[in-house]
Parts: C-alpha cells; structure tokens; sequence
C-alpha cells in the first residue's frame, strides 16, 4: 500500500479556495470593476485540479487497472464519488433559480455529457463544466495509463496532447461562451502531464529526505520564476487567431507544483489545516457558487459603503467560513457514505481525484 500523499490534498484545498476567493471578488464585483491582472489568473487553479486528478489517479489505481475487473470498479467507484453531489446542486440550482431545465439539459447532466456541446458546457451546476471534462477524462483513463506507461511516453503524451489542445482551441475560438476553454479536448494536456509527473515521482520517491526538499525547492521556484516571465509579456503577444493562450499557458507552468508537494510536504504549507480544506474540496468547489449568489451578496449588500478592504475581507471570509462548513457536512454527511455504493475499499480516500 502506497503512503498518504497528504501533500495532493493540500495543493488541492488551496486551487479549491482560490477558485472560491476569484468567483467572490468576480461575480460580487468587489473590486468595483478594477481586479488587478494577475487576480484574474486565479480561476486557472481548476487545470491544477486536473493534473492532481491525473497524478491522484495514477497512484489509486495504476495497480488495478491490469484486469477488467478492476476497470469496471474504477468506472462505479469514480461515478459515484462525482455524481452523487453533482446530481444534488444541480437540483438545488434549478429550484433556486426557478429555470428548469429541458429534457435534452437533464439528460447531458445526467450523464454528463454537456461538455461536448457549444452552449451546454456550463452544466446545470453554476461553475460544473470542469466536472463534465473530469468524467470524460475517467472514460480514457485506463486507456492513458496502458499508452502512457512511462516518462518517455508520458513526455510524448504531453507534447502530443498540448498540440491537440491548441489546434482544438484555435479552432474554438470563435465559438461564443468560452466553449474553447471548457471543451475537454483542450484541457487534456493537464491530466496527461500529471500521468507524467507520477512516473517522474516514481523514480524520485526513493530519494533521501534532502534530495526531495531540494527538487521540491526548486521546481516552486521554477513555477515562480516562469510565472514572472510570463507576466511580463504582453497579452496581446500571446494571442494566435483568436485564441488567447496566456491562461492555458498558466496551466501547464503550474504543473510542477503537484509534483513539489507530492515528494515534500513542507509544514507551512500542508499542514492539518490545508489537508482537511483538501479532503471536502469537491463540495468546496461545487457549492461555494450557491454561498456567493445567496449568502455572499447579501453581505456585500450590507457592507455598501464600507471601506473596500473591509468589504472584501468580510465577504471573502464569509463566503470560505459557510462553504468549508457546508462542504464538510457534505462530505461526512453525505459523500463518503454514497461513495461507498462504489467502493470494495482497497484504495485510499488520499488518493481520491477530488
């Protein structure tokens, strides 16, 4: 049995609450219209979701994925560690908002298929589109992991992928809805590089504890590093046919971290704290949308006037404080009891893919 890697729930919880604190200040408008730039890059956590769903994977399952037997309980163990939850906020939004939704919406949800229509991709769930390029991401996972059996494949896989996936949104750009950025094709290359970053920590797992906070220093500093260069371009310098491929770069530069935080846990940061945020981010990710449009405007609506630090504070406080509570009742309320439905529990919930 393979050791907790703490370090993936973690960077999880912190992309989840990232994402939380973009769509406060985004959808509230509480930076009166002005959200500095690099605010803006935030909601690219989501890809960072995709490469710890790849790298959390390959370490769950690689093991059992030799028979079609274990495919099969891969297939039943991960649709009912998304859907159950999915299934619930979806219904919850559509009495909320009072727009029920046509058979044809239904069905997409329900099966997730809604990311592979234009104008559907957003799913029912406000901010669910990336649930639907997750599911059809564990419809080839047992394929990916047969082809990309190595660091030589895995690196291939990822060259390979990222030419797709700008070809794919070169070709989307003009469809409206942001339809080439939550199509599947195109974030593919994020679950493809962390099948790569698991060979690569294949091979590093075994190195002394120093050896691994050295490679764990230096691949944050490379992130850092790159994400500095890169904030020096210019905007326009990285857009090709309609296509603006900043964000997308983003997503692979973040990559490494899932590693870093895979081969050394620093205390700072992977601690009790940020493990627990970890361990119910999916309902983080899937009602922290519902607090904002309720609880989280009202407070905003309360403070008019305040000062805008004030403001911002209090709301973002408020908003993580109610959607960590909730998503933790959920979770242990809820999740892991009909996540059990799919479960002859012989992998770790550490290893869970959200």
């Amino acid at each position: 049995m393979r050791p907790r890697l703490d370090g993936l729930d973690s960077l999880r919880g912190m992309a989840a609450v990232s994402v939380a604190i973009f769509h406060s200040v985004v959808l509230l408008d509480l930076s009166n219209g002005r959200p500095p730039e690099w605010f803006m890059q935030l909601h690219i956590a989501v890809p960072l979701f995709f490469t710890i769903s790849a790298f959390a994977l390959c370490a769950g399952y690689s093991a059992s994925l030799s028979s079609w037997r274990g495919v099969r309980e891969f297939y039943w163990r991960r649709y009912f560690r998304i859907a159950p939850l999915f299934y619930v906020m979806a219904t919850v939004w559509t009495f909320y908002t009072s727009s029920y939704p046509s058979i044809e919406d239904v069905v997409l949800n329900v099966v997730f298929a809604f990311n592979l229509l234009p104008g559907k991709d957003g799913s029912l769930v406000a901010a669910g589109w990336s649930l639907g390029v997750e599911m059809l991401f564990y419809v080839f996972f047992p394929l990916l992991l047969l082809v990309l059996r190595d660091v030589r494949s895995g690196a291939a896989g990822l060259v390979a992928s990222t030419v797709i996936a700008a070809a794919a949104a070169v070709l989307m750009a003009s469809v409206p809805d942001r339809f080439g950025w939550h199509f599947f094709v195109v974030q593919g290359p994020y679950f493809v590089g962390g099948i790569l970053l698991f060979h690569i920590f294949e091979r590093v797992a075994r190195n002394t504890v120093s050896e691994r906070r050295t490679l764990a220093l230096l691949l944050m500093a490379s992130v850092m590093l790159a994400l500095s260069v890169l904030a020096m371009v210019d905007r326009h310098a990285l857009t090709f046919m309609g296509w603006y491929a900043r964000e997308n770069i983003i997503g692979l530069l973040l990559m490494p971290l899932v590693l870093a935080f895979a081969v050394f846990p620093f205390p700072a940061l992977v601690n009790r704290a940020t493990i627990f945020i970890g361990t119910v981010s999916y309902g983080v990710y899937l009602i922290h949308p519902f607090v904002i449009a309720t609880l989280g405007r009202t407070v905003a609506q309360h403070m008019a006037g305040k000062p805008a630090w004030l403001v911002v504070i209090t709301t973002i406080t408020t908003v993580l404080s109610v959607t960590i509570t909730a998503a933790a009742v959920t979770y242990f309320g809820f999740e892991r009891r009909v996540s059990n439905f799919g479960r002859p529990a012989r992998v770790e919930a550490s290893f869970s893919a959200v």
